[in-house]
């Protein structure tokens, strides 16, 4: 492997780890050896001198961090020795350069001692970071004397992956997997779990005050990569082979179907008694004794289960028991738009809110709504729009949107295919693809179908399968003249319930196209 083939690996690996806006160039000896896909690190004739010439870049990529990662990976080895100091951290560089004998010191400096080049290495590293990629590394600043040039690799001895595994016992007794949690409440979560529950690494590592929140970044980072696996130790201070890994259950969340007034609720692809939804085995509920129902975006009947509400100009739902929060209870009751009992005790209560959020529902509400994509034409349930057609982003802070792996300014109309990650402060990364128009398909005739005027089969349908077919005028758009066909007021039709298509329009919603000039 050549030093600009690693290069560019680290640099990709750093960057998969990155599903938000933190950033650390922590790696241990099983990550290293991924990168190099042995378990061997070659001799790279390059970084035996002139280390200022890594900042040169090449195929639009700066050629440091692969030195970067040797140089945290040799921070990894120096807590072999027990001993973190700077005359330790240079042996241990120097061993895994494979260059014994060195003056450490003139690689350090390369010739400079005004402008060092390991200074200028860590923070062109830094600035590039996030200028092009929108990710924050925090480092310490340049100093002199003590620990100089040793203080950018050491503060990047964080948990290693043994370590982070420890934390899936947390994500599965307080949050789902892929739920997207701001990070100040996953760390005031994280911060009251931790004391008692972690090895005694992790307890050191995280008492370093200069460290303590990276690590609380690097956790949060992990989590957004947890596919919900459990690493558990009977005990946490021994070794990393004792243990024991299973699965979280997850069948995805409650959602609320709401079809002219009547409530149904789903899990798991199937309908639920109302009386059972506050006591559902092997579900894990956010709240005890309260459903909080956000609106599913394009699916204007439909919301889920979540842990908080986002604050916009609509409309939610709240399922709650009355013991729960009497003061709750009370304000829905006073000042929602409809509301259901069921006989199990439990109340549905329809409301919305203005700017003002009353006290008793704030710690129910994002503080900063996560980011969200509007509008657009989706090609499917994924985050896949049609290009041409891409979805508008919404979120109240600075964001960027990042697409093959730059950043970018994001028109909805003009955006070429491929991937796009939106990053922020708060959140983790939001994902949407753009995609080109799926290809034609073309279904062999069946010669029946439904003849639209007076809706029955037909050998001359005007509609048959997934086709429409165009009427002999021909000034109106075919789909145009289907809608104007299903919604004119003009045509009388005796029995509509009896019509198979006109009740799946009817449970479509389809009159608000009318009502909307659908065009």
């Amino acid at each position: 492997m050549t030093y600009k083939d690693f290069n560019k690996k680290a640099l990709n690996f750093y960057l998969s780890r990155a599903n938000s806006a933190f950033f650390t160039f922590s790696i241990d000896h099983s990550e290293l050896m991924f990168i190099l896909t042995n378990d061997r690190i070659p001799l790279f004739r390059r970084l035996e001198s002139n280390w200022t010439l890594l900042l040169k870049e090449d195929e639009g990529i700066p050629q440091y961090f692969g030195l970067i990662a040797l140089q945290c990976y040799a921070g990894t080895r120096m807590e072999d020795d027990e001993v973190i100091s700077e005359r330790v951290y240079n042996a241990r560089l120097l061993q895994v350069l494979q260059l014994e004998g060195i003056d450490v010191q003139s690689l350090y400096k390369d010739g400079n001692s005004d402008n060092p080049a390991q200074e200028l290495i860590w923070c062109a590293a830094r600035e590039y970071l996030l200028k092009i990629h929108g990710l924050r590394l925090k480092i310490p600043e340049p100093r002199v004397f003590s620990r100089r040039y040793v203080q950018f690799p050491i503060s990047q001895i964080l948990l290693n992956t043994e370590d982070l595994k420890q934390f899936t016992v947390f994500f599965a007794e307080h949050l789902i997997a892929d739920e997207n949690i701001p990070y100040q409440l996953f760390r005031e979560m994280l911060l009251r779990w931790i004391p008692g529950r972690v090895t005694a690494r992790c307890v050191r590592v995280l008492s370093d005050e200069d460290k303590r929140e990276k690590c609380l970044e690097q956790v949060f980072n992990y989590y957004q990569r947890w596919d919900g696996n459990i690493y558990k130790k009977d005990d946490p201070n021994k070794n990393a082979q004792n243990i024991t890994v299973k699965h979280a259950d997850s069948k995805g969340r409650i959602l609320l179907s709401v079809f002219d007034g009547h409530p149904e609720f789903i899990f798991d692809n199937e309908s639920i008694d109302p009386h059972q939804v506050l006591q559902l085995k092997n579900y894990f509920y956010f709240h005890k004794g309260v459903l909080l129902f956000n609106p599913i975006p394009d699916y204007d009947d439909d919301f889920e289960d979540s842990r908080l509400l986002i604050k916009s100009d609509c409309e939610y739902y709240i399922l709650i028991s009355r013991s729960y929060d009497q003061n709750l209870f009370s304000y829905l009751e006073c000042c929602c738009l409809s509301k259901t009992y069921f006989p199990s005790g439990a109340w549905l209560f329809r409301f919305k809110v203005d700017d003002h959020i009353p006290y008793c529902l704030r710690k129910y509400f994002y503080l900063i709504n996560p980011a969200q994509l509007h509008s657009g034409i989706k090609l499917n349930r994924t985050n896949a729009f049609l290009k041409g057609f891409g979805p508008s982003i919404e979120y109240d802070r600075l964001f960027r949107v990042i697409y093959n792996s730059h950043p970018v300014i994001y028109n909805p109309e003009t955006a070429e295919t491929g991937k796009y990650i939106v990053r922020t402060n708060d959140y983790r990364d939001v994902i949407f693809y753009i995609e080109d128009s799926p290809k034609e398909i073309f279904i062999t005739s069946s010669n029946k179908g439904w003849n639209l005027f007076n809706l029955s089969v037909s050998d001359a349908p005007g509609m048959e399968g997934c086709l429409i077919k165009s009427f002999p005028s021909g000034k109106i758009h075919p789909v145009r003249e289907w809608i104007n066909i299903q919604t004119s007021s003009s045509f009388n039709i005796k029995n509509q319930q009896s019509n198979i298509l006109l009740r799946i329009l009817q449970n479509a919603g389809i009159q608000k196209y009318k009502n909307k000039g659908c065009t």
